[in-house]
């Protein structure tokens, strides 16, 4: 799998792109905090999210040699290469809001596109989609053979047939249990 940096670059832009219209269309103060911000900083702001393309880029091929010695991994090497993508994910895009002194608030953009500046929670996303992809479908491939036993569930559930099907599957279950938790947990906090 070769890593084509224009490439990761063009599609980087693209899903800043995509996640800042779609997170402006429906968390409507991430528009409006980022325009006060350039209206502030002016062109500069551009500078923070040209940083983000590059974690994007650096991201993608950090992720994409991860996988690679994923390949013929044992499921304990598997998890331990999930744990090492996260570290190495989180040094990626933390170093700058570390280096400006901004974690705490970068936290709260990140998960909740909350305080001063939530619209670094779409950059966030951009730069961990590709990680987060990789965690789903490992946690789906994990999750298949335990549930392949439920008996309701397990004739539904043919991973040598349709593997496609019972990953795309088991990925909603998760993606909905994770839904529940982070919506849960937002009404708390």
């Amino acid at each position: 799998m070769p890593v084509r940096p224009q490439r990761a670059l063009a599609w980087s832009l693209g899903f800043i792109v995509i996640a800042g219209t779609g997170a402006a269309l429906l968390i409507p103060n991430v528009l409006d905090s980022f325009r006060a911000e350039l209206d502030a900083t002016g062109p500069t702001l551009f500078a923070f999210v040209a940083f983000n393309m590059f974690a994007d880029s650096a991201s993608l091929w950090e992720t994409r040699w991860v996988l690679r010695r994923g390949l013929k991994a044992s499921w304990y090497s598997l998890l331990g290469l999930l744990v090492l993508d996260l570290l190495l994910s989180a040094a990626i895009f933390l170093y700058l809001p570390l280096v400006l002194g901004e974690l705490p608030d970068f936290w709260k953009a990140a998960f909740f596109f909350g305080g001063n500046r939530p619209w670094l929670g779409v950059l966030f996303w951009t730069t961990f989609y590709t990680s987060a992809v990789f965690y789903l479908f490992v946690i789906s491939s994990l999750l298949v053979r335990p549930l392949s036993r439920v008996p309701k569930l397990g004739q539904h559930l043919q991973v040598e047939t349709q593997p496609v099907r019972v990953l795309t599957l088991v990925a909603m279950i998760v993606v909905t249990v994770v839904f529940w938790g982070v919506m849960a947990v937002s009404n708390i906090v």
